[in-house]
């Protein structure tokens, strides 16, 4: 499931809406982000919280509405199988948790908002340019598709701002080249997606534009 915020929330560490629930130091996500979710909580009987949303990636939960007011609404998402070609020359394209385009490491794959009071940094991935990848699901919103990636939980993207980052492929012959390259390919075992180190940088840190 992905969702988008159509009221600015802050992420919480456990399903409630309350203020001491908000995770310190989280970043707020704001009206027109997207987010996608492993397994939603319904409301109470009578209440007006909720239903509650586990983010992906152990970011925390948010909530479609607190106190009768909607926060999140369902994003059409569109499930099958669909290649496509990175084409970020010099820094290739580094997988994200969510469906985002945001250059923070915050939102790079592997980092944790801090569910448990503590930021986590892991290996970052990242696929060069002209790399191939496979997309299981894919949601559009303002002109970008954020696409996950097949075997991971992580999301891409085809656009940041007016440049494109990431195509499609519909050439038939393109297509059966990379179904023979490797049909399902999983970006932690491909050979040609490499892993980088990073440190968790603050909120409001920017990192080079991959």
């Amino acid at each position: 499931r992905v969702y988008r915020v159509i009221r600015s929330v802050q992420l919480r560490h456990a399903p409630n809406v309350s203020d001491e629930s908000r995770i310190p130091k989280a970043p707020v996500f704001d009206i027109g982000e997207l987010f996608a979710v492993d397994r939603a909580r319904p409301s109470l009987v009578g209440s007006e919280n909720g239903p509650f949303l586990q983010l992906s990636n152990a970011y925390g939960w948010l909530f479609e509405r607190k106190h009768g007011d909607a926060f999140a609404v369902r994003m059409p998402l569109e499930r099958g199988l669909w290649p496509y070609r990175v084409c970020n020359e010099s820094v290739g394209l580094a997988l994200r948790s969510h469906p985002t385009n945001k250059t923070e490491d915050e939102w790079k794959f592997g980092y944790s908002h801090g569910v448990n009071d503590a930021h986590l940094s892991h290996a970052q991935v990242l696929y060069p340019h002209d790399h191939v990848v496979w997309a299981d699901a894919r949601v559009s919103f303002e002109g970008v598709t954020y696409v996950r990636v097949q075997g991971t939980t992580g999301w891409l993207f085809t656009r940041r701002g007016e440049r494109h980052v990431m195509t499609e492929i519909l050439d038939p012959d393109e297509m059966e080249m990379a179904r023979r390259d490797g049909l399902g390919e999983v970006a932690s075992s491909s050979a040609n997606a490499r892993e980088a180190s990073f440190s968790a940088a603050p909120a409001s840190a920017h990192v080079s534009d991959h």
